[in-house]
Formats: structure tokens, C-alpha cells, sequence
């Protein structure tokens, strides 16, 4: 008796000791598993970003001057030829849909682009009756159309995973900013025009300075990001990180999802189905491997064997099937909460709305709002406005939903701020507070604010929809509200730009603004 009191004392501290073990393993794959997601979705917007940030050398070098960012725009709308192949391609498929194959796309061509963008951004085509940089444009339309995409399959990739990773993927998002700005730090200012008097009369003609590395170093940089993305999905897809970490979502028992996972493939759940059989303890003598304790009713003769055949069995019913349905051991317990169909719709249109001012609109209004308060403005506003983004995903890891009544809130003094910076840009060459310090302040402080607060309503907004509203494909269409506010707002903003010429530059040199 003695004996085996010694023995029980000793299996007792090695099922302490094991569990410990493997909750620590747990969180360090859990930990891993976040960080994973995070690089992936660096390769979501970086390239892009990368672009917009480099627009102060940019600009003093190409021949589409104050306009390129109305001619991203454009190709950001047109390139959305691809998330409607997706699409359609979804909806013709159904569930044999997996977006799987469309990441590997999209970032195996993004890298090939932002190679083939550093080596020719400069080369320019005589096209239409003047230079135009065709190898830049169409280096950005790739990179558009690949991005676009992104906003679609790996919102989509994420309905595999818990609702606490969803926060890695707009962490990823936020990064896209944040590490290409660091990298301009690094690079330094330079497209600043310095005006010097020319040698035959008293015009003054303008040389530009340079940045410590050349554009072309940058987008290699940008480039080696995306390869590290490429590694981390493929880590994601082809290691057991996910399964260590129990990172992902729990799967709907029913017949044909159980099947599939026994017959595996893309769209098998990435844990095991035995994983999820699993005890919390090894039994006596009985091999956790192979059996699985099942309370039956009324009855002791409970142990059942875990393979592919019992599993079906107990899914085709019969009287060799276990005698506890399998779906009672996923029962929740408690219930979700989750929002009505009316909601669900109302926030994909705010989200729409706040990706129309956001996306569309603004961007295009970028150098007319900035600009006339000189080059360094526009270098600072390219540094502070991924951070901006950044800030707005901190709060949201405080205060991660927000109720619908202080969404449409936050989405009306998001406009109010959006509406002021628009007059700005409609007055350039020269607006209030033209070339003043307190005007560069004021711009600077107005944009930081006002993207920090859509910002962080688009992320509570999907916040809300993935964890309230109980179909799997709202995420799908939170994507595509995204695509659809930015074709609202960018297609109109390019023709009043470049076709109706409403908005005017400031040529280098020249004097404007005389009080």
C-alpha cells in the first residue's frame, strides 16, 4: 500500500510537471505563431506604402510632379479588376474556394515588382505628347492590383485562426507604415529645391538634394521585407506552429466538415480533429493516443477508438457509433453575442463611407494640402502619418469595439477635419497660412488626428463583424468594402485633378503668395 501511495505521488508530479511544460511550449508557439502572422501581413500594403513614402524624392524627379498621387489613385481603382476575378471566382467555387494559392501569388509577384521598380522608377516614355514614367506606373499598377487582392484573401486566410490573432493582422498593417518611415529616417530628406541664380541673367534655376541612399537601395530593402513575409506564410502553412499554439479557430462539427478534415487538403482545419479529442490528463492504462473517454448513456463500456473509420461511423450513425453525439463536447458555455443583419450592413457601410474619405479621397490631396508649406512639411507628414496608424491600433488593443453610436460619432469628426483639409488643398498654390510655420503645424497636427480616428474605426469596425457576426464570410466582405470606398472616392479625385485641372502646383523657384 506504501508502495503504490509512492507511485501515485511520483505519476502525480509528473503530470504536474509535464502540464507545466507543455503550457510553457504553448506559449512560446502561441507567441511565435503571432509574430508569424504579423510578417505575413507586412507584405499586405509595405510596397505601396513604401512608394507613397518615397514621394518627397520622388516627385522632383518624375514628370507627373504634384499629380502622382491622384495617378495612384487611378491605378489603385483600376487594379481592382483582380479582387472582382476573386470575387467571382468565390462565389463560382463555393467551398471549394481557397484563398491559400492567391497569397503565394501575391507575394512571390510583389517581390519580382519592387525589384523591377528600384532599377527603372526613373525611366521615363514619350508617350501622348510628353514624358510619362511608364515603368514606375506600371510597377505601381502590379503592386496595386497584388495589394487590392491582399485586403480580400488575407482578411479571408484569417477566419482559420482565433479572433485574438485577427489583432496580428492589423498589427502587420500598422508595420507597413511604421517600417518604411523608419527607413526614411534613415535615408534622410532630399528632393528640397534650392534655388541658385543662373550664370546668364537673374533667373533662379533649382537643384535638388539628395538622400544619404538612393531610391533604389530603399525599394530593395522594401523587397527583402516581403521575402521575409513569404517565409513566414510558408512556416504558417507547412510547420506544426499553428497546431502548438492552438491558434486555430475551433471547427463546426458537422458530417461534411469532419470528412474533410479526415480526407485532408487547403481547407481542412489546421489542427488535428484528435487533438481536439485529447483529455486533459492520460487515463490509467489506457494509451491517450489511441482511446478516448466518451461518457455514454447509462452505460461503462465508454472507450472508443479514434480513427478516420469510427469517426465516420459515428457521423453515418449505426449501431457501432459512439453512443454521445460528438458535437455536445463543443458546446459553448455560454452563448455568443452576435449583431442583426440590419447592423451588420450599416457598419459595412460606414466602414465603406470611412474608406471613401480615407482612401479615395484623401490621398490625392496630399501634395495641394501640404506642399504650399514647403517640401519639409510633406517629409514629415510621410514620416508622422504611418505612425498615426500605429496609434490607432494601440487603442484598439485597449478598447478593441466600439459601440455603433460612437462609430457614427468618431465618423462624423472624422469628416468634419476631412472636409477642412479639402478646402486647404482647393486654395494651393495658396492657402491659409501659406508658407508660415504655424500653417505647417496646423496641416501636419489636422491630417495626424484625422487618420488616427479612421483609422481606428475601421479596425474596431472589423473588430465587431469577426467576433459578433456569426457567418464566416463577413470579413470577405469587410475586404471588399475597403476596395469599393477606395474606387468612390479616387476615380472622381483623379478626373478633377488631371482632366479638370481644379487643383494647381507650385513650380520650383517661383514666387507665389505676394501680400
Amino acid at each position: 500500500m506504501k508502495f503504490d501511495t509512492q507511485v501515485d505521488s511520483i505519476n502525480t508530479y509528473n503530470d504536474n510537471h509535464q502540464s507545466v511544460h507543455k503550457q510553457s511550449k504553448r506559449k512560446y508557439a502561441q507567441i511565435i505563431c503571432f509574430i508569424l502572422i504579423v510578417v505575413m501581413n507586412l507584405s499586405a500594403w509595405i510596397d505601396l506604402q513604401g512608394v507613397f513614402v518615397e514621394l518627397p524624392i520622388m516627385i522632383s524627379f518624375i514628370p507627373e510632379g504634384w499629380t502622382i498621387p491622384s495617378i495612384v489613385g487611378l491605378c489603385l481603382c483600376a487594379a481592382n479588376i483582380m479582387p472582382a476575378i476573386v470575387t467571382f471566382l468565390r462565389w463560382y467555387q463555393g467551398k471549394r474556394f481557397s484563398e491559400i494559392p492567391y497569397i503565394y501569388i501575391i507575394i512571390i509577384i510583389g517581390i519580382v515588382s519592387c525589384c523591377v521598380l528600384a532599377f527603372t522608377w526613373q525611366k521615363t516614355t514619350y508617350l501622348f505628347g510628353r514624358e510619362r514614367s511608364l515603368w514606375l506606373l506600371g510597377s505601381v499598377f502590379t503592386l496595386c492590383m497584388l495589394d487590392s487582392t491582399s485586403s480580400l484573401v488575407f482578411f479571408d486566410y484569417m477566419k482559420r485562426f482565433r479572433i485574438r490573432y485577427l489583432t496580428a493582422v492589423f498589427l502587420g498593417e500598422g508595420l507597413t507604415g511604421v517600417i518604411p518611415t523608419l527607413l526614411l529616417l534613415l535615408q534622410g530628406s532630399g528632393g528640397e529645391a534650392i534655388c541658385i541664380q543662373s550664370n546668364n541673367d537673374t533667373t533662379l534655376e533649382p537643384t535638388f538634394t539628395q538622400p544619404r541612399f538612393s531610391v533604389t537601395i530603399y525599394m530593395l530593402l522594401i523587397t527583402s521585407i516581403i521575402v521575409a513575409s513569404l517565409i513566414a506564410f510558408i512556416l504558417l502553412r507547412w510547420t506544426n506552429i499553428v497546431a502548438l499554439a492552438d491558434a486555430a479557430e475551433p471547427t463546426k462539427l458537422n458530417g461534411s466538415t469532419l470528412k474533410t478534415a479526415l480526407d485532408g487538403g487547403e481547407n481542412s482545419p489546421m489542427v488535428p480533429i484528435v487533438e481536439l479529442f485529447k483529455p486533459s490528463k492520460p487515463m490509467k492504462h489506457i494509451p491517450t493516443s489511441t482511446f478516448i473517454f466518451l461518457l455514454s448513456l447509462n452505460t461503462y463500456n465508454s472507450f472508443t477508438k479514434l480513427n478516420g473509420s469510427t469517426l465516420k461511423t459515428a457521423l453515418d450513425g449505426g449501431e457501432n457509433s459512439p453512443m454521445v453525439p460528438i458535437i455536445e463536447l463543443f458546446k459553448p458555455s455560454k452563448p455568443m453575442k452576435h449583431i442583426p443583419t440590419s447592423t451588420f450592413i450599416f457598419l459595412l457601410s460606414l466602414n465603406t463611407y470611412n474608406s471613401f474619405v480615407l482612401y479615395g479621397i484623401l490621398p490625392s490631396l496630399t501634395t495641394y494640402s501640404l506642399l504650399p508649406y514647403g517640401q519639409k512639411v510633406f517629409y514629415y507628414f510621410c514620416l508622422l502619418n504611418p505612425l498615426s496608424y500605429s496609434i490607432s491600433l494601440l487603442v484598439s488593443v485597449k478598447w478593441s469595439t466600439l459601440s455603433v453610436r460612437m462609430t457614427i460619432i468618431g465618423t462624423i469628426i472624422g469628416s468634419i477635419i476631412a472636409v477642412f483639409i479639402i478646402i486647404i488643398a482647393t486654395q494651393s498654390p495658396c492657402p491659409w497660412w501659406a508658407d508660415t510655420l504655424h500653417g505647417a503645424l496646423i496641416m501636419l497636427a489636422v491630417w495626424f488626428v484625422m487618420t488616427i480616428i479612421i483609422a481606428y474605426l475601421r479596425i474596431t469596425t472589423g473588430n465587431l463583424i469577426k467576433g459578433e457576426w456569426l457567418e464566416e464570410k463577413g470579413m470577405f466582405y469587410f475586404g471588399i468594402t475597403v476596395q469599393l470606398g477606395l474606387f468612390m472616392g479616387a476615380v472622381p479625385m483623379y478626373l478633377l485633378i488631371n482632366v479638370f485641372n481644379m487643383f494647381i502646383d507650385r513650380k520650383p523657384c517661383q514666387i507665389y503668395c505676394v501680400t
